[in-house]
């Protein structure tokens, strides 16, 4: 198994058939495998060095605010807060119906779109978004990123990648607000998270899920 490299300098390893294999048992994973971002041993879909490459030269702008966080460590909450601070401070905003992932898109969501069951994740609403702001483009080259470069004017963007992967000037051309969650409420908060999504439906109990967080595996 050859190693690739990030633009960030990080290493980029597959993970075994093996692995990919064990893994299958337990949660429905991702068409291409999983890798293993290294030295620091992140395990992302295989085809998130692409999407990572690419954030290096996205264009971050000095007044947008990036909800930086582990997932399941309150992103959602934070979302909606900072985006009725900033573009609904009376409350009357008509676009505050639209769903959450339009009006605050993630740009780390496109790792997803490798996953096996995606068809049943809900992302049409997304998508019709995608068609509207970026007329001709492929699903495939991103949803989130190729919607957030088309949003016009200040963006609250979504990130459940860590500082390091992403432009290494990214604090001094915009925003970031981090939230950490307690570790224990995060890791039952994020089993009972994979049990219920459609995404993963994942079937191996709460002690080997910490074990396997814990371990990175």
């Amino acid at each position: 198994m050859n190693k690739q490299l990030l633009l960030t300098g990080h290493d980029v390893e597959p993970m075994s058939e093996e692995w990919l294999t064990k893994m299958a048992e337990e949660q429905s994973t991702f068409r291409h495998g999983v890798v293993r971002i290294l030295p620091d041993g992140w395990l992302y879909p295989s085809n998130t060095p692409r999407f990572l490459n690419r954030i290096q030269s996205f264009k971050f702008r000095p007044d947008d605010v990036i909800v930086m966080m582990f997932p399941k460590s309150g992103t959602t909450w934070m979302q909606e807060k900072l985006w009725t601070m900033l573009f609904n401070p009376n409350l009357d905003n008509p676009q505050a119906t639209q769903p959450l992932r339009v009006r605050s898109a993630s740009i780390s969501m496109d790792m997803l779109l490798d996953a096996v069951k995606l068809e049943e994740l809900h992302l049409k609403t997304l998508y019709k978004t995608l068609k509207k702001l970026c007329p001709g483009k492929n699903v495939e080259d991103g949803v989130g990123v190729q919607c957030l470069d088309a949003m016009p004017g200040q963006r609250v963007i979504k990130c459940h990648y860590p500082l390091d992967l992403m432009p290494p000037d990214l604090l001094d051309k915009t925003k970031v607000v981090y939230v950490a969650r307690n570790p224990k409420d995060m890791i039952v908060s994020y089993y009972h998270y994979y049990k219920v999504i459609k995404v993963m439906e994942y079937k191996g109990s709460i002690d080997t899920y910490v074990h396997q967080v814990d371990h990175g595996q």
